[in-house]
């Protein structure tokens, strides 16, 4: 089943960032003590996409040994009696700056939380966590979901190609060459070759440090560019 919240976040980052310079990103756990705060403006945790690295908020914590058996980390404020606390659902984007703003491709810092206290009702409410290990975001940009996150780690791909499969809804990454690439401009740009037909799909390219979507399409809007 499609998950309709995922491709219209992806589809909106797409239309947002098309033709414009995006950070590289990279993610390193750290230990950090002070109070954190909800990050305004970060997306929600969407589903995992099975066999990418990252696919989803969560995974990308799990990855890590350290936050492979967490539980929430907030130890204050108290959560509701009868609330998800102390399960650990959501990858929560976060940030030292009380206002919860944070500037396009600065840090960010993802910790393990309930729903709960991840919750725009929590913006602005310094969380207390006795636990200090999270995993530092570099990079991140406002609408990014984790795939078009995790597509953006250090790779040797000039290219990469994001497409959403038909049939299952899926959104999944993969690196293409320079010989990749021209095959797919030579075959109209590859798009039945590679199984995309009129589905959404974006084309990332390497420019040194940074990542430009050089071409797009978006399935029923008609939104096209080469």
């Amino acid at each position: 089943m499609d998950d309709s919240f995922e491709t219209n976040q992806i589809r909106e980052f797409i239309e947002r960032y098309r033709g414009i310079d995006l950070f590289s990103t990279g993610a390193a756990p750290i230990d950090f003590h002070e109070d954190l705060y909800n990050v305004t403006g970060s997306t929600k945790d969407p589903r995992k996409v099975e066999g990418h690295r990252g696919a989803s908020w969560t995974k990308l914590l799990r990855q890590y040994d350290e936050f492979a058996d967490a539980n929430c980390y907030v130890t204050h404020p108290a959560a509701d009696e009868g609330s998800t606390h102390p399960q650990f659902l959501v990858g929560g984007h976060m940030t030292p700056n009380p206002s919860g703003v944070v500037e396009l491709g600065e840090v960010t810092y993802l910790m393990p939380l309930c729903k709960w206290h991840n919750n725009t009702e929590r913006n602005g409410v310094p969380f207390k966590h006795i636990k200090t290990r999270v995993l530092r975001l570099t990079g991140y940009m406002q609408g990014d979901s984790a795939i078009t996150f995790a597509l953006r780690f250090a790779n040797d791909n000039p290219f990469t190609l994001l497409r959403r499969d038909q049939a299952s809804g899926n959104w999944t990454f993969q690196g293409l060459s320079n010989v990749e690439r021209e095959s797919m401009r030579n075959q109209q740009l590859g798009i039945m070759a590679v199984g995309i037909g009129s589905q959404d799909y974006a084309i990332f390219q390497k420019h040194g440090n940074s990542f430009v979507i050089v071409e797009f399409g978006i399935a029923n809007s008609g939104a096209n560019t080469r």
